[in-house]
C-alpha cells in the first residue's frame, strides 16, 4: 500500500511541475532574442505607419510597465533601434500583422513570417493595410511581444494566442515572467 501511495504523490507532483511548464509563454527555438537585450528598447514609426500611433504607444506603456528590464523610448530616426513600425499591403486573409528579424547588417534572419533561431539585432513590425480596421492596441502588443522573443501561446490568456479572440488585452503574468527568463 505504500508502494501505491508513493506512486501517487510522485504522479501529483510529477503532473503539477509539467503543468506549470507548459502554462509559460514560448519562446522561439535556441530562445531566440535580442542581442542588445531590452533596457533601452527605442521604436521608430515610419510614415506609413503614422495612423497607428495611437495604439503603438499604449502598446509600448503596457510592456514597459511591467516589473521587468523592457524600457521603450520613440525615436524619430531608424538608426538603431530595436523595432521599426511599417505599414504594408498583404493578401492573407486575416492577418493583420508580421514581425521580421535582422542581424546587426540588416539580413533577415529568418523567412517571412518565420520564427528566429538565432538572436537579432533589430525587428520590423509590418501592419497590414487591407485589415487596418481590426488593427488595434491589443495587435501592437501581439507583435511587440514577438520583436521581444515571445511566440505564439496555446493559452487563450495570453496576449501571444495567435488571433484575436485571445481572453487577455495586455501581456499576462506568464508573457512577463517568459520576458524576464529572456532578459534577466
Amino acid at each position: 500500500m505504500k508502494k501505491f501511495y508513493l506512486f501517487v504523490i510522485i504522479m501529483v507532483i510529477f503532473l503539477l511541475d509539467v503543468t506549470m511548464v507548459s502554462a509559460a509563454t514560448p519562446t522561439f527555438p535556441n530562445k531566440a532574442k535580442f542581442t542588445r537585450g531590452v533596457k533601452n528598447t527605442c521604436y521608430y514609426v515610419d510614415s506609413t505607419a503614422r495612423t497607428y500611433l495611437k495604439y503603438i504607444k499604449p502598446a509600448a506603456i503596457s510592456w514597459a510597465s511591467l516589473k521587468n528590464n523592457i524600457k521603450n523610448t520613440a525615436v524619430a530616426s531608424k538608426a538603431g533601434t530595436h523595432i521599426d513600425f511599417y505599414q504594408n499591403t498583404s493578401t492573407i486573409e486575416g492577418l493583420l500583422g508580421v514581425t521580421l528579424f535582422y542581424d546587426s547588417k540588416g539580413n533577415m534572419v529568418t523567412g517571412y513570417g518565420s520564427e528566429p533561431s538565432v538572436n537579432y539585432n533589430f525587428t520590423r513590425i509590418y501592419l497590414n493595410k487591407n485589415n487596418a480596421s481590426y488593427i488595434d492596441t491589443k495587435t501592437i502588443i501581439h507583435e511587440m511581444g514577438h520583436a521581444y522573443g515571445l511566440a505564439h501561446s496555446l493559452s487563450r490568456y495570453s496576449i501571444m494566442y495567435p488571433d484575436k479572440t485571445s481572453y487577455v488585452s495586455t501581456p499576462s503574468s506568464d508573457d512577463n515572467a517568459t520576458i524576464n527568463i529572456l532578459y534577466p
